[in-house]
């Protein structure tokens, strides 16, 4: 309860700009009373997120590879991890012309800048009758002369993360994978379904567990990609592989055909689980998620790597919880 002095609760301050009387409604105020616990919230989230970044400057020396695409599929080749085949790379702009040789011959390939996120410059295309146009995932053309602005774009494009700024971007162009028969009806236009799967150092600090996964559809909105920040709906599956309704993530839902898969097994779950720690084990960072699909072959096919995934995706209690287990692992391992 605020309280105001009678006398002056009608005399408006200078330094406020409103009577006491006044300002102690808008104290009161439910709205007022949310923006100040919304403003606590954020401070707390900004502190847990600094302390994170002191843990991560940890790990300078593996922090590249998780920004860049290529040097992440030389670090699973090495290790005889799936991963897809790349057919060509490009650099500059005048070796643009013997990178569209060595693929204009394919029937289909993914062409990926190296350094962008969020599916961004990303295309899948399909070769068509006319040499001069290829097809898109969702059906619609696109002519050459488009895809090489495209690539010029991307390389002329400045890097401003600091962890490979000063390296020469690039686009290459990639096998594209074909999803295994059990996983195509969470997909349309033949769309990649993929598994985001966070990995995250256990209790105890010895070993990398697979905490929960987000199974990423395609559909009609994404154009047939895989990543929700085209629109692609997410599925949230537990550790035991199995859909759930409510989830974590605070910008994702499970709508996408909720009532058909809320309670089922992931199909091939257990070899998904069992190669994201083999990839989680690689690497020295407390946390990060594996990128993963099963082909036609049922063969697990790491496609990238994201290293502390952003926490602004997370519910507060979530992102409080893995934090805090980051900043102990810090404490207790790195810092002692």
């Amino acid at each position: 309860m605020v309280r105001v002095n009678p006398k002056y609760k009608n005399r408006r301050r200078p330094d406020w700009g409103i009577t006491p009387s006044e300002m102690a409604n808008k104290m009161t105020s439910g709205r007022f009373m949310k923006e100040q616990r919304e403003k606590k919230s954020k401070a707390k989230r900004t502190k847990l997120f600094h302390n994170i970044r002191r843990v991560d400057r940890c790990f300078e020396g593996e922090s590249k590879i998780f920004y860049d695409k290529l040097g992440f599929k030389k670090m699973m080749n090495e290790n005889n991890i799936l991963t897809p085949k790349t057919y060509a790379i490009v650099d500059r702009k005048k070796r643009l012309e013997k990178f569209w040789d060595e693929v204009k011959e394919l029937d289909t390939f993914v062409l990926k800048p190296d350094r962008m996120s969020e599916g961004r410059g990303i295309r899948v295309l399909e070769k068509t009758d006319n040499p001069e146009i290829w097809r898109e995932m969702n059906g619609d053309n696109i002519s050459v002369d488009t895809i090489h602005k495209e690539i010029i774009g991307h390389l002329n494009r400045m890097t401003n993360n600091r962890r490979v700024r000063g390296d020469r971007n690039k686009v290459f162009a990639e096998e594209r994978i074909f999803v295994h028969k059990s996983l195509k009806d969470f997909s349309i236009y033949n769309g990649i379904v993929d598994f985001r799967v966070y990995v995250m150092i256990d209790q105890k600090f010895k070993k990398k567990e697979v905490l929960y996964a987000k199974m990423r559809c395609p559909n009609k909105e994404s154009g047939g990609m895989g990543n929700t920040a085209k629109g692609a709906t997410a599925l949230f599956i537990d550790v035991d592989g199995v859909v759930k309704d409510s989830d974590i993530f605070n910008n994702v839902t499970t709508k996408y055909k909720k009532t058909n898969y809320s309670g089922v097994k992931m199909p091939m779950w257990d070899k998904v689980k069992e190669r994201a720690e083999e990839v989680g084990a690689l690497f020295k960072s407390p946390f990060h998620s594996v990128d993963m699909t099963v082909n036609e072959d049922g063969e697990v096919v790491v496609i990238e790597s994201e290293k502390i995934p952003l926490l602004r995706y997370f519910m507060d209690a979530e992102a409080e919880r893995i934090t805090n287990r980051i900043i102990n692992f810090a404490e207790e391992v790195l810092w002692k």
